[in-house]
């Protein structure tokens, strides 16, 4: 059984997110199929353990460089669809491609920001989807969340066209690297979904009562947030660090106090995942795929409630002992999510479209 995948996520993507999981997907495939991923150029972090895809213009800016690396790979994806020396079929993204005639095709549904959040709204990705999901011979959804929410929004989807797969966590737990956690986390980008200014406006007074600061990861902070910080009296006390690779995020995990994910919609929420396996306690929204992931490794709060984020990290400030507990529940948790149940549970999909 060979599996062909496209190009497209390793054109847009440099690391992370959906780029990541393809990474776990075809590198940890050897027990279970075969692969080829099409396309010539990428500055993606991964492509080298599993592709001959060439760096293009990496590290310099241009106009147009992101639809040049498209046409480049578009071009090679036809070709090797056309080619047809495969057995399956799995895009990486949605985008306007041209699917197969005669071999079965798998797609991914990661989230649907762009149809439920009004800061991610994009029409034209909604109906790439639309039609990448009629000619799926079956969607893969990674969470019960995401299974409802695409059978919701998509109607004319059938349940039995869709399988759960849960991903899987590649990195191994780490013990903390201090005892003397003086920070909590927040990480990855802050969109109006991600629920960030409320989530400062309710902790600001707390980080002076517990002498902490609040670090960030992702991109650089905006002038709306540097104001924001400066009205509650908290510039001094958040920092942000931009980590590089996946041991630097790994090590911010293991030396925080608490992970905060205050997100009001995720389609996974794999940083509740990392954290766990860096011994770090989790403090998240009750809402979205939060509960379904976490389980009871979690310490939740009503994300649209100032007071019910600020109660709920105030006491787990307050008991060690508890924090302690969800460590201990966070590596258990864990066990449910690892690569090798994420690749053969894919697999046994891939299997369902050949018989």
């Amino acid at each position: 059984m060979k599996v062909l995948y496209d190009s497209q996520t390793f054109t847009g993507q440099r690391f992370g997110g959906i780029s990541g999981y393809f990474n776990e997907l075809i590198t940890n495939s050897c027990d279970y199929f075969d692969y080829e991923v099409s396309g010539r150029v990428s500055n993606n972090i991964y492509v080298s353990s599993f592709s001959s895809m060439k760096p293009f213009f990496d590290g310099t800016q241009f106009k147009g460089k992101l639809k040049l690396m498209k046409a480049i790979n578009r071009k090679s994806d036809k070709e090797a669809i056309e080619k047809g020396n495969y057995d399956i079929f799995h895009p990486t993204y949605y985008e306007a491609i041209t699917y197969p005639k005669d071999k079965p095709v798998i797609i991914t549904a990661h989230d649907f920001i762009s149809e439920l959040m009004e800061d991610g709204k994009d029409p034209e990705l909604t109906e790439y989807k639309r039609s990448a999901f009629i000619r799926a011979d079956q969607i893969i959804c990674i969470s019960k969340n995401t299974q409802n929410d695409l059978l919701r929004l998509f109607p004319e989807i059938s349940e039995t066209k869709t399988t759960l797969v849960y991903h899987g966590l590649p990195w191994e737990v780490k013990a903390p690297l201090s005892t003397d956690r003086s920070y909590l986390l927040f990480t990855g980008t802050r969109g109006t979904y991600k629920n960030f200014q409320r989530f400062v406006k309710a902790i600001a007074s707390l980080l002076e009562t517990y002498d902490l600061n609040l670090l960030c990861t992702g991109h650089d902070f905006n002038d709306e947030e540097l104001k924001l910080f400066e009205t509650l009296h908290i510039s001094e006390r958040v920092t942000h660090y931009f980590a590089r690779n996946e041991a630097e995020l790994q090590e911010l995990y293991q030396k925080a106090l608490l992970f905060i994910f205050p997100s009001v919609y995720e389609g996974f929420g794999f940083p509740i995942l990392e954290a766990f396996a860096s011994s770090c306690p989790v403090i998240l929204s009750n809402t979205s795929c939060f509960p379904e992931i976490a389980g009871d490794a979690g310490i939740y709060f009503d994300p649209y409630q100032e007071d019910a984020i600020y109660e709920a990290v105030k006491h787990a400030l307050d008991h060690s002992s508890l924090r302690e507990e969800q460590i201990q529940k966070g590596k258990e948790r864990l066990k449910d999510f690892t690569v090798d149940r994420m690749v053969g549970k894919t697999a046994e999909v891939y299997r369902s479209v050949c018989e």
